[in-house]
């Protein structure tokens, strides 16, 4: 794995039209639904979604970018 990919964001889909967010980094992920609550993304005020490949996530300092790269086998 390229260095500058070795932490991110796993999403995928969850229950009920929601989808699970989680932090990954060298020792794996987070837990499915454990690092943020699932939500729907769109229309949730926490997540801004720039496009298909590129999301924005509201932290305790702002909004951090994240871009889509080639999943881990781990996540």
């Amino acid at each position: 794995m390229d260095e500058k990919h070795e932490h991110g964001l796993a999403i995928g889909k969850a229950k009920n039209g929601q989808y699970y967010i989680s932090f990954c980094g060298p020792g794996g992920c987070f837990e499915k639904g454990t690092y943020r609550q699932n939500s729907e993304i769109v229309n949730d005020p926490m997540y801004k979604v720039i496009d298909e490949n590129t999301i924005e996530v509201k932290g305790k300092k702002g909004f951090d970018k994240y871009y889509r790269v080639k999943s881990r086998s781990n996540a």
